[in-house]
């Protein structure tokens, strides 16, 4: 046997292995092997990112409650495939949930993602497993334990507001009314309540409270772990008085072009305080279709005295319109909504009633009642058996038959006796002991042995003995093996990467526009006073030159500077100025290698004698019991024969059950066939139906539209496979009359 230290070698790199043989005449032989040394995958870092987390629940945030477990494995040269991480054993209640495997730079980054239902600290322990392909099999490289704390959750609020709290006929007994018992606790805690401020429990189980102040209220639940949540706010953008009804106003029938005018009116509510209405507002919106809201304000229906008062009744109302058109084209039944402004999530829903909006042309099929409805199916056809045991049973099974049915008679049951089947076996041992003493001792207190006798031997022996050696001298012969020791480990230094700003001056050119002043030379003319002879003057125009200075503007350029900041990193046991930061990087740098020294393995032999005194004792001994084994006997359903059996000590009941029957079938083919009702495992090739409808036929003159209605008729349709008796409807009328076009998606039908 020889090794190697994995630091002589660079791994993933081939290296030639030789070995030579030498016998004593001095013959060789040399056998050669080639070898990939491969480091062992080393963890670099493993834990929880995120934790402590709260306890699951379904009904909280997942990020509340999932702890993130990273583990960061240095491959050294291993192949990722061949790296495995294998869970040990569990916490009873913690549990992983999700996980995802990522290879960066040759590292193997493993993230893993762990719940739990209660609080408390959880062990979670995995093992590293790698395949090392020299020795052809998966080694374990590591233990990983990790702890996850799991805290108790906050319970968590639910609040409902039940009415506007006006019930009663006394003013000074109305609030707003507020159910929590939909709050709960995601540890499963049970939770106390308490009502602050304005507020006061009006039920036995403290969940439910009454108020009359909106600012002043507020509602506070606790676990059993003291964890507490609490809620103070206007508890009206809770409330919703719903929709009382949804008005039709316009006249049908209508064209896709009218108008539709709806009114809305709510339920009537009441609030004890003015400054519960500033509070409190209403909006209106169509869902389904596209509406356009006229009006929508708050009414007061009845006033109970002079002036306006908080426990006026009052309603909100409005009108909305719709073209049409955008309530024939919809899939779904258009809708009202009304919604509090201060929480849109609260809102109530009213359906647009029922409308009649025509098509421009053709036959529309309506009032379809579906006569009569035949399928033609294709039906299995099956060989039938019945097995009586369950032998029987698995050979149909195994012939392709499945079990349809299964009856019960009675139970069987399996008999066996307890038969001897060997003897209990002998032998003589014997024990020696090295003095006389030691073996009287041990015959005084063990009475089933005896002595066996004294022997007496002297013996002279060689002993070879092998040892490590600095040095090749001494004694003894060199068995031409070496290894190398590590005399000093090699050191490592953990450094940190550093980041640090710096700035670059540079320069560019760009065109600017500038002004100078120049002379230039102009020309004017102005008028003179020029005399004659007989003394008469008059202004005669002259024309001079004169020089002035004017500014022009050109286009140059010109080089500026400018300033911009880099970032520099660089590795470093510690930073290098003050103002340099660390960017979260480290890494392990080698300062200096490990030394080593060689040793040599000597082999000597040295000689000695010695008289060797044994003391034998011997005794008989039982090494096996007689064997007994219970064997089947017999098989009945006599109940009295099986009591009248098992009374005696060497027979019992082996096994018992139910005495079963197996009707079995097996399909041998189909056939096709036209029936009035379908069965399971048909497959139905046609339905055929025969349906009375309603015609109304459709004429356009101009804008005027003329209906006629024709005598209720008869229609026989064909389809390929099933079909229900809604897609039958749906079918006939869009394939009614003259239509071409889809009546689910044109806007001119009859809905």
């Amino acid at each position: 046997m020889s090794s190697f230290d994995y630091s002589d070698f660079d791994s993933g790199e081939t290296y030639t292995l030789t070995v030579t043989a030498v016998d004593a005449r001095g013959q060789t032989s040399v056998l050669e092997r080639e070898i990939t040394p491969t480091k062992e995958p080393e963890i670099i870092e493993s834990g929880f990112v995120n934790d402590p987390v709260d306890s699951y629940h379904e009904r909280i945030d997942p990020e509340r409650y999932t702890a993130h477990h990273v583990l960061k494995i240095d491959l050294n040269g291993v192949d990722p495939n061949d790296v495995e991480v294998k869970p040990g054993r569990l916490d009873n209640f913690a549990q992983k949930v999700h996980q995802d495997k990522k290879l960066k730079e040759e590292m193997l980054h493993l993230n893993t993602y762990w719940r739990a239902q209660e609080p408390g600290n959880y062990i979670i322990n995995q093992k590293l497993l790698f395949n090392d392909k020299n020795y052809e099999r998966a080694i374990e490289s590591e233990k990983i334990y990790s702890n996850l704390r799991v805290e108790p959750s906050p319970p968590e609020l639910r609040v409902d507001v039940i009415n506007d709290g006006t019930t009663g006929h006394l003013k000074s007994k109305w609030g707003i009314v507020v159910d929590a018992s939909d709050s709960f606790d995601p540890d499963g805690t049970k939770l106390k309540y308490t009502w602050q401020k304005g507020a006061n429990p009006i039920s036995p189980d403290n969940k439910t409270g009454k108020f009359r102040s909106v600012k002043f209220a507020r509602l506070v639940i606790e676990d059993k772990y003291e964890l507490k949540s609490s809620k103070e706010f206007n508890y009206l953008k809770e409330y919703i008085p719903g929709i009382n009804n949804v008005e039709v106003l316009s006249e049908g029938p209508y064209k896709p072009n009218d108008t539709v005018r709806l009114r809305v009116t709510t339920n009537g509510y009441r609030f004890a305080k003015n400054t519960y209405h500033n509070q409190f507002e209403l909006g209106m919106t169509p869902v389904g279709a596209k509406g356009n809201i006229v009006e929508w304000d708050e009414i007061i229906t009845q006033r109970l005295e002079n002036g306006t008062h908080a426990d006026d009744p009052r309603i909100y109302k409005g009108i909305i319109d719709f073209e049409a058109s955008e309530l024939a084209n919809t899939v779904e039944n258009p809708k009202i909504r009304v919604y509090n402004k201060k929480k849109i999530a609260t809102y109530e829903e009213a359906l647009i009633p029922d409308l009649e909006i025509y098509r421009q042309y053709g036959t529309i099929w309506t009032n379809i009642s579906i006569k009569d409805t035949k399928y033609r199916v294709e039906r299995p056809t099956y060989d039938w058996a019945r097995a009586t045991s369950e032998a029987e049973r698995d050979r149909y099974l195994a012939d392709g038959y499945s079990v349809v049915d299964t009856e019960r008679d009675g139970f069987e049951y399996t008999l066996e006796e307890r038969v001897k089947v060997r003897d209990a076996q002998y032998e003589i041992k014997s024990k020696t002991f090295p003095t006389k003493l030691q073996h009287s001792a041990f015959l005084q207190t063990h009475s089933d042995w005896w002595s066996g006798g004294r022997e007496s031997e002297k013996q002279t022996r060689t002993r070879t003995e092998q040892e490590w050696r600095d040095s090749k001298t001494g004694d003894g012969t060199f068995l031409g093996e070496t290894r190398r020791v590590e005399t000093e480990p090699a050191r490592y230094q953990t450094q940190k990467q550093y980041a640090y700003e710096y700035d670059v001056e540079k320069t560019r050119t760009r065109t600017v526009t500038k002004t100078k002043e120049v002379e230039v030379t102009k020309t004017d003319t102005k008028y003179v006073m020029k005399c004659g002879f007989e003394g008469i003057c008059f202004e005669v125009p002259k024309t001079y030159t004169y020089t002035t200075t004017v500014e022009r503007t050109y286009t140059t350029t010109e080089e500026y500077t400018y300033t911009v900041t880099r970032t520099a990193t660089y590795w470093a046991p510690q930073k290098l100025g003050w103002d340099h930061w660390s960017t979260g990087k480290q890494k392990q740098v080698k300062i200096s290698n490990a030394e080593y020294k060689t040793q040599y393995l000597y082999e000597y032999q040295e000689e000695y004698t010695d008289v060797v005194r044994t003391y034998e004792v011997k005794t008989r001994e039982k090494v096996s019991d007689a064997e007994y084994e219970w064997q089947e006997r017999m098989t009945t359903t006599d109940r009295m024969d099986v009591e009248s059996l098992i009374s005696a000590d060497n027979w019992r009941i082996g096994s018992y059950g139910a005495n079963l029957k197996w009707d079995m079938q097996k399909r041998t083919g189909s056939k096709t066939t036209t029936v009035d009702i379908r069965f399971a495992g048909d497959t139905v090739l046609n339905t055929y139906v025969t349906a009375d409808v309603d015609a109304t036929q459709q004429y356009v003159l101009g804008e005027t539209v003329k209906n006629e209605t024709t005598d209720t008729k008869t229609v026989d349709k064909s389809y390929s496979g099933y079909v229900s008796a809604s897609e039958i409807k749906n079918k006939l009328r869009k394939q009614s009359g003259e239509i071409e076009e889809d009546c689910e998606i044109k806007f001119h039908c009859i809905i």
